[in-house]
C-alpha cells in the first residue's frame, strides 16, 4: 500500500519545512529571507519547490495540505 503522506513528509527538505513552518506564522518572503539568513529569491525557490511537491500553486494550497497531511506543526 502506498502511504502518501510518509513519501510527501519525506520528499520537504528541511529548509522547505522551516520555511513553510514560517508561511503558517504569516511571515513574508522577506521576512523569511531575515530569519533563516538566505535571500528572498532563495525563499521563493524553496516555496516553488514546496507547491510543486504539494501539487499547490499557493501559499495558502500549501498550508492547506501541508496541515491537512500532518507536516506541519499547529
Amino acid at each position: 500500500m502506498f502511504n502518501y503522506r510518509a513519501s510527501t513528509a519525506d520528499a520537504l527538505t528541511g529548509r522547505e519545512t522551516e520555511v513553510l513552518q514560517l508561511v503558517v506564522g504569516g511571515a513574508s518572503n522577506r521576512e523569511i529571507a531575515g530569519r533563516t539568513g538566505v535571500s528572498e529569491n532563495t525563499i521563493k525557490f524553496h516555496l516553488k519547490n514546496v507547491f510543486s511537491k504539494l501539487d499547490v500553486s499557493s501559499r495558502n494550497g500549501a498550508v492547506k495540505v501541508a496541515m491537512q497531511r500532518g507536516l506541519l506543526q499547529s
